[in-house]
């Protein structure tokens, strides 16, 4: 007899199918288990990388902000207005912070600035106190170094908050290394983490009912976020897909049919898994993505930039170009025509310039209108970098209409080289920067390359302003030197042209041309305007007869409150405005011809007279000349310097005398330094000479003691 009965045969084959579906049963739960498990993990990783970007996003913008040297100044001035223009204004958008603290150390008072209300600061030590002492116990004993920014959570009823917390430092190494922790103010930027940011991040995420608590919630997944002193200030959770544990309830109907379905089954688990995987690393990838892309733009970020170049820099000493352009006159636009405009002007622009976009160049917005180009991997940077310069060049001349209005674009340009040579990203930066600002203010605005020479312009720039800021304070060192003009007619004292001069006590004497474009450039020129003006009207009240002219800047023109400070001025040294003639330059009239207008009549209403300074260097045109009320032209002295290697000078010099006189304005030739000189110009039928000739620029004392007594030079 068979030891294999039928009954047997089923109990074995029963017991096999048991002992199966116990190794199949108890393998998937634990499968299952591990999955969830898993999920669990890669969600709480997750959620940690996210919180990591937005703490790198929030730590990298304040090593840059406050490492700044305009940030600086502008606390210890108590210039809030321009901190808040410069700085503080980024908390009313609330991309990045929504909240900006500055524990001054010049004033020791607090000043807030929050989302919603940003252009409203608070002025209120109790609003920081918990906040600051915090901040000074974290502080106590930490450098002053740039890039040594930290970072910490609190939490309140409304949520948790990110912090990052730095010195503002300025940028110069002197100015750096005097200064201590006890006269170095703190700058806290904040990022309200609430629910709403909750809601946003589990969107990004893909994760359920993200929520906010200060304990752990049962069954639920969370995060620990932890405070300044290490311990948890609030938890963040949410509900974790379980996969695994899905699977095993679809699976249990069909085990006792294992024999017929376990390919099927098989084939499942793989699928899911592999499902599940694909989803975990699509959702890391998104969050990755979000987290170096520009919201706006759709371009690489900074942070995308910071790592790039980083990586580049360092990876083979390979030879790297950095272009860093700001757009021109983009404030004008946003002023304008209002900020969704200005918006769609940047994603203009950034979609031009993705069009360089390849292998080896990165594109990234760096924020408001300013953008980096990188190239990687040069054979030849400079060449590689000079070509691309070209290349933008194209993309920026073409006119880019927006809501039927067409805009001329252009931009500073900074370009940083290196060669082979490993640079710290930020210092390769800040070379791009220092070259940007340095094309800004070139008379062409054309691209700039870095170099040590344009470094040292930037310092010794920075001591002129700094020095010159003094010297408003202090007005004694500013004086007030006259040069005469004289009639081409009779040789006699007609008037006299007032022009600046400065000696500083601590960098010596500054030429004018180098101090009033430091002053236009650093917003000092409207003070230092008003201080010189002051000088030139209380020297001539004692002399009636002297009638002079008076330069005017661009931006002082462009000051709505200027002619009436002008008017105030003389009145109160009760001067006759008859007896001052403002000098305006052909480029004032050339770039806004509508406000140059507006402004002449204004002057001319007041009772001032006017000028045409450098006649004949611009873009001239008779018709603009027949609309404009002025009083004299000035010949520039260029044309006289040319006109003996060149005749036909000469003869543009005859055909403006004509021109001006033709329209009843008496024509200036400035730059005459020769009797012979004299003796042409006055064969043109020109009215007055002023020239080296006649005399150098002089004392108020000097010239009235020379020229205001029957004085005569008379020309052959």
């Amino acid at each position: 007899m068979s030891m294999y009965t039928p009954r047997k045969m089923t109990l074995m084959s029963l017991l096999s199918v048991i002992i199966f579906l116990a190794v199949v049963g108890s393998g998937v739960v634990m499968f299952s288990s591990e999955l969830d498990r898993r999920v669990v993990d890669d969600s709480t990783q997750l959620v940690s990388r996210y919180l990591n970007s937005q703490r790198e996003m929030l730590s990298a913008l304040s090593d840059d902000y406050n490492n700044w040297d305009v940030a600086f100044d502008n606390i210890r001035d108590g210039d809030m207005d321009s901190f808040y223009e410069n700085y503080a204004s980024g908390a009313e958008g609330g991309d990045v912070f929504t909240e900006l603290h500055i524990l001054n150390a010049f004033n020791h008072r607090s000043t807030s600035w929050t989302q919603g209300s940003a252009d409203v600061p608070v002025y209120d030590d109790s609003y920081t106190a918990g906040l600051a002492r915090t901040v000074r116990t974290m502080m106590a004993g930490r450098p002053i170094m740039p890039q040594t920014s930290f970072q910490f959570y609190t939490f309140d009823e409304g949520g948790f908050k990110l912090h990052a917390a730095s010195y503002v430092m300025p940028t110069d190494p002197i100015r750096l290394r005097t200064l201590t922790t006890t006269d170095a103010s703190v700058a806290i930027m904040t990022r309200v983490i609430d629910q709403d940011a909750l809601t946003k991040m589990g969107r990004d995420l893909l994760l359920t009912q993200v929520t906010l608590s200060a304990a752990p919630v049962a069954d639920r997944s969370y995060f620990a976020v932890l405070g300044p002193d290490g311990a948890v200030v609030a938890y963040v959770n949410w509900i974790s897909a379980q996969p695994g544990s899905e699977l095993v309830r679809w699976m249990l109907p069909w085990l006792l049919l294992v024999s017929l379905v376990f390919v099927a089954v098989s084939s499942a688990i793989a699928i899911v898994a592999h499902r599940n995987a694909t989803m975990l690393l699509a959702r890391e990838e998104s969050a990755n993505r979000a987290a170096r892309t520009d919201s706006l733009t759709g371009i690489a970020n900074r942070m995308a930039f910071n790592e790039g170049l980083k990586n580049q820099s360092t990876a083979l000493r390979n030879s790297v170009a950095l272009i860093y352009l700001d757009l021109n006159n983009f404030k004008k636009i946003n002023d304008t025509f209002g900020h969704e405009v200005g918006d769609a002007v940047v994603i203009g622009v950034s979609a031009r310039l993705s069009e360089l976009s390849k292998n080896n160049t990165l594109v990234a917005r760096m924020g408001g209108d300013e953008f980096s180009v990188v190239i990687t991997n040069c054979a030849d940077a400079k060449a590689e970098a000079s070509a691309a310069l070209l290349q933008i060049e194209a993309l920026l001349e073409q006119p880019l209409i927006i809501n039927q209005n067409s805009f001329n674009l252009s931009a500073a340009i900074g370009v940083a080289i290196n060669d082979n040579i490993v640079q710290e990203p930020s210092e390769m930066l800040r070379r791009a920067d220092v070259a940007m600002y340095h094309a800004k203010r070139s008379s062409d605005q054309s691209a700039q390359f870095y170099d040590d020479g344009i470094d040292q312009t930037a310092k010794e720039d920075f001591l002129i302003e700094r020095a010159l800021r003094a010297a408003i304070e202090m007005p004694d060192e500013l004086d007030i030197l006259f040069q005469p003009m004289v009639s081409a007619r009779t040789g006699q004292f007609v008037k006299a042209e007032a022009l600046a001069r400065w000696h500083s006590k601590t960098i010596g004497h500054v030429s004018p041309e180098i101090f009033i474009t430091i002053a236009e450039r650093s917003g000092l020129i409207g003070e230092l305007g008003q201080i010189l003006f002051e000088k030139i009207c209380s020297r001539i009240v004692e002399y009636p007869d002297l009638h002079v002219s008076v330069n005017v800047s661009p931006i002082q023109l462009q000051d709505d409150a200027y002619l009436l400070d002008m008017n105030r001025i003389v009145a109160k040294y009760d001067i006759a405005p008859s007896r001052i003639e403002f000098e305006l330059t052909e480029g004032i009239i050339v770039e806004n011809r509508q406000l140059a207008a507006v402004r002449l009549k204004l002057m001319h209403d007041m009772g001032f007279k006017t000028s045409l300074d450098d006649f004949g260097t611009g873009f001239s045109s008779i018709g603009y000349l027949r609309h404009m009320p002025f009083d004299t032209l000035k010949i520039d002295r260029s044309f006289l310097l040319e006109g003996a290697s060149e005749p036909k000078c000469l003869q543009l010099i005859k055909s403006m005398i004509i021109v001006g006189q033709s329209m009843g304005q008496n024509v200036v030739c400035e730059g005459i330094e020769t009797e012979a000189q004299a003796k042409l110009v006055k064969s043109f039928g020109c009215d007055l000479f002023q020239g080296y000739l006649f005399d150098k620029p002089i004392p108020i004392e000097v010239l009235a003691q020379k020229y205001l007594k029957n004085y005569s030079h008379k020309v052959a």
